[in-house]
Order: C-alpha cells, then sequence, then structure tokens
C-alpha cells in the first residue's frame, strides 16, 4: 500500500511541474514581442521616392567588395588549376606505372594464328598443337597457360600461349620463319595501338625494301630495326608525328605543320666521327624541301655571315667547320645561331674550364615562315647549354577568359544605379551579390576579360628542394654574366664560377634524388 501511495503522490508532482512549465512558457511568449517579417519592401535599399536609401554603400566600400571578390576568384582559381594540374600529374604516373605493368605481365605471351579449332576442344587438345608447333621450329616451351582468344563461334580463334621462360619466347621468335609456306603464324601479344604501331613500320619495312631488295628488318617492341651491310637503322612511330629513324648518331622526325611536311633532323657527331657530312646534307635536301638540322655537329664556323645578319661570340674555325661552310656555301640553308632576337649576339654553347665554344648548331632550309625564333638556355647539369628554337603552327589555340571589373570613374553615377536595381532582388547570399556586381559592370561597360596563359605549367620533384632552386638560380646567374662580361679577365673568372656551380648543382641533384628513392 505504501508503494502505491508513493507512486500517485510521485504521478501527481510531475503532473503539477510540467502544468507549471507550460504556463511559464506561454507568458514569457506573450511578453515576448514578434520579430517583423522581412518582405521585399523592407529589403530593398529603394525608397518610395525611387532614390537610394541613407543606409546604401559608398562607392568606396562597393569599390572594396569588388577588389575583395575578385581576390576571392582568383585564388578560387588558383587554388582550383593547381589541384587539377596535381590530380593530372598522379593520373600520368599511375597510368605510366599501369602500362609497365601491363607490358611486364604479357612480355612472354605469343599469339598463335591457324590452327583450326575443334568441336569441344580440350586441354589436352591444346597441349598437342604446342608439340605440333613444337616439332615444326624445333624448339622446347615450358608454358603456364593457353587458351582461344574471342567469343566462342567464331571461325578461326587465335590461340594465346603464356610461356614461361623469357629464353622460350626469344627461340621461338627467333625460329619462326619456318614456318613461312604455310598457313601457321606467331606473333607477340599486343593490344590494339601496339597492332597499328606495327602494321605502320611494316608498310615501312616493305617500302624500304622494295626500294632496295638487299636490306633486312624486324619489328620488335614498337620499333622497326634495319640492317643494310654493317649499319643499323631504327624506325619508331609516336603519336605526334609519323615515322622517325635512327642510326645513333643522328634521329630524323617527320611532323605535319601548317599542311606541309617539315623534317626535324638530330645529330650528334663526336669529334672523331668519320660521318659525311656533305653526303648527310645532300640526302637531306632531296627527301624534304623544309627541314631543321641540329645538334651537336663539333662544328665551330666562328663568325660565318651569309646574309650579314649573323653574329657569333666564337670567332674560332675548326676543320669540321670548314667543311661545314663549305656545304652551307652550296645548300639552301641558313644558321639560326646569332641571327634571332633572342639570340642577337650568338652566345657560347658550350663551356668548361678550359673554354667556350658554340658546337650546337641549328641550320633551317626553307622553313624561315615556320620558325619564330632560336635561343640559347642554361643547363647547370650539363656543360652543353640546350638550344631553343620556336614554331610558328597556324592552328588557333582556344583562349580561356575570365571576367573582371575595371573601375571607370565616368561611369560610377550609371554603376550605382544600375546596381540598386540589381540589389532589389539579391538576398543574403555573396553569390547573388557578386552576380549583381557583374552585370551592373557589364551594362556600364565596365568588366574586361583577361585571358589566361596557355603556357604548361611545370612541377618539379617532391625532392627538389629550396637548396636546390637556390644554386639553380646562382648557376644560371654565374652564366648570365659570363656572357655579357667584355672584359677577357672577368669573363674567365665567371666562367670557372659557373662550371664550378654546375659541377655542385648536378652533385647536389643527383644526391636528393638517390635519398627520396630509398625513402
Amino acid at each position: 500500500m505504501s508503494s502505491l501511495y508513493g507512486y500517485f503522490t510521485n504521478s501527481n508532482k510531475n503532473k503539477a511541474a510540467k502544468r507549471d512549465r507550460e504556463e511559464s512558457s506561454d507568458s514569457s511568449a506573450k511578453s515576448t514581442p514578434e520579430k517583423p517579417k522581412k518582405t521585399k519592401e523592407s529589403a530593398s535599399p529603394i525608397t518610395e521616392n525611387n532614390s537610394p536609401s541613407k543606409n546604401m554603400a559608398t562607392i568606396e566600400e562597393i569599390t572594396k567588395l569588388i577588389l575583395e571578390s575578385e581576390k576571392r576568384q582568383k585564388e578560387f582559381i588558383t587554388t582550383e588549376i593547381g589541384k587539377l594540374c596535381d590530380q593530372s600529374s598522379i593520373v600520368t604516373n599511375l597510368q605510366v606505372k599501369f602500362d609497365k605493368l601491363w607490358s611486364a605481365s604479357k612480355k612472354n605471351n605469343v599469339i598463335v594464328y591457324g590452327y583450326p579449332e575443334t568441336p569441344g576442344e580440350t586441354n589436352e587438345n591444346k597441349e598437342a598443337i604446342v608439340q605440333d608447333l613444337e616439332k615444326r621450329i624445333g624448339v622446347t616451351l615450358m608454358f603456364d597457360d593457353i587458351y582461344r582468344l574471342g567469343k566462342p563461334g567464331r571461325p578461326s580463334r587465335p590461340l594465346m600461349i603464356k610461356l614461361m621462360r623469357t629464353w622460350d619466347k626469344r627461340n621461338l621468335m627467333t625460329n619462326r620463319h619456318k614456318l613461312k609456306g604455310t598457313k601457321i603464324f606467331v606473333n607477340d601479344d599486343l593490344d590494339k595501338e601496339e597492332r597499328l604501331t606495327s602494321s605502320t613500320l611494316l608498310k615501312k619495312l616493305k617500302e624500304l625494301m622494295s626500294a632496295k631488295p638487299s636490306i633486312k628488318g624486324r619489328i620488335r617492341q614498337g620499333k622497326l630495326y634495319l640492317v643494310d651491310g654493317e649499319s643499323t637503322t631504327v624506325y619508331a612511330v609516336n603519336d605526334n608525328h609519323e615515322v622517325f629513324e635512327t642510326d645513333g648518331e643522328s634521329c630524323e622526325i617527320v611532323i605535319e605543320l601548317n599542311g606541309e611536311k617539315l623534317a626535324l633532323i638530330l645529330i650528334y657527331l663526336s669529334p672523331t666521327s668519320t660521318t659525311d657530312l656533305m653526303a648527310l646534307f645532300h640526302e637531306t635536301s632531296s627527301k624534304y624541301s623544309n627541314c631543321i638540322i641540329m645538334g651537336d655537329l663539333n662544328a665551330r664556323i666562328g663568325k660565318y655571315n651569309e646574309n650579314n645578319e649573323r653574329q657569333s661570340k666564337d670567332t674560332f674555325i675548326n676543320q669540321r667547320g670548314r667543311e661545314l661552310i663549305r656545304i652551307l656555301q652550296t645548300q639552301d640553308f641558313s644558321v639560326l645561331n646569332g641571327a634571332t632576337q633572342s639570340d642577337p649576339l650568338g652566345e657560347f654553347t658550350f663551356s668548361n674550364k678550359n673554354g667556350s665554344s658554340i658546337v650546337d648548331l641549328c641550320l633551317i632550309k626553307d622553313s624561315s615562315h615556320t620558325v619564330l625564333d632560336f635561343d640559347v638556355l642554361t643547363d647547370p647539369s650539363s656543360s652543353h647549354s640546350p638550344i631553343l628554337f620556336k614554331l610558328n603552327p597556324s592552328a588557333q589555340t582556344k583562349e580561356t577568359q575570365i571576367p573582371m571589373i575595371k573601375w571607370n570613374e565616368e561611369n560610377k553615377e550609371r554603376f550605382l544605379n544600375q546596381l540598386t536595381q540589381e540589389m532589389i532582388s539579391v538576398n543574403n547570399s555573396i553569390q547573388d551579390f557578386t552576380q549583381a556586381l557583374r552585370i551592373s559592370a557589364e551594362l556600364t561597360g565596365m568588366q574586361k576579360y583577361k585571358t589566361l596563359s596557355n603556357k604548361t605549367q611545370c612541377h618539379n620533384p617532391s625532392w627538389y628542394d629550396g637548396e636546390c632552386q637556390k644554386l639553380k638560380k646562382a648557376t644560371q646567374y654565374s652564366m648570365k654574366k659570363f656572357r655579357n662580361a667584355a672584359d677577357n679577365t672577368i669573363k674567365s673568372n665567371w666562367r670557372n664560377t659557373y662550371t664550378n656551380l654546375r659541377q655542385k648543382n648536378k652533385t647536389i641533384v643527383i644526391k636528393k634524388k638517390q635519398i627520396s628513392q630509398i625513402i
């Protein structure tokens, strides 16, 4: 009984407390006045006589808001572009790693064509095919797996054989010529892009063999190796150009520019090279009407000047230089070194403690309308300075423009009136206010557009820190001083400084790169 009495007593107390709280909340609600609801009329900065209210922002405040808005937008755009560049770099690195792994995974694979598929083909039937292939070419093969490619039901499905040993595949590919005259054919495991490359190189091989039957060639890993006597020439394919060839001393690239073919011949001739320069230039001239020959020819041509427009800081002429001058006088080639806006004095392209010279040359034939400029750059890691030439493609590049507001004192009244009208429909968000500013600026002629640069931004690796950048700047500065020095003693001192800094820069870069790979 006592427990029941306690239960009802507590229940009544709880009900009374709840009733007191409700009465208290009702009384407070009655005593607190209601907040007036915002209407369009109350939010508008316009008075009844259609004139700006006293709370309207001043010109200085509006200008400040515009500048802050532009600053926020620039920061946002810069941040987003940085994120995109970082993501693009990550994706590119992942793609490279994936391609390497994918190539490694199918390194020992071969595809065999010509063996008919029997109904209900079993693994024993496939092993019998491998045994027949071994007998035909005279090799022993150890394989991990074998299966047909393509959907069942298709005629003449090829066989994929995954070999276990690299030398098995090497022996197989070396002796596959024994299958000539049969319907059986063995090829590498190629994807669609690799098959297209192989097809292009095969056409090139047939073209060359028809012109000279004594030539022998083979296609391997996306390259065509052409053997003619003792010399070997390598041909390859790239997305940006047609076919290029290299023989160890030169690399020939053919691209299409402004609707015409342009040949780029990149050359390195050692001081002891026996290459016939006259034959090289004659062959190039007969093959291409537009071509550029550039590289380290180890030919010093001094102040050779075919059109009174070229300058050179190197006055010495060596034996190969005299040979090259005779060629330039008979062939239709011009020297870009020392004859352009960015290289008006003919800067040295090679410098070490023993001296300086111009041995890296850029020679152009019938393509003056294509080249915009030529320059000699600096490379802290090498005794040779990179040489750069700029082409003039006719293709129009898409420009990216961002809007910006440029204050015009003459149009301030029109701008304020227009902004007042736009503010009627503005809510409390920053986006609406920014949009009102943009519309007002556009209608009053204050909105301009800034074109963003289309230059590709290069990002240094993580290990390339402030010390590397500081040393690189010091090296470039010493090279600049060396080039501009008029006195021979001062020039010699700056050359020694440059070579020492370059060697130090090279050592630090190698060290930091090795440490990053260990970490």
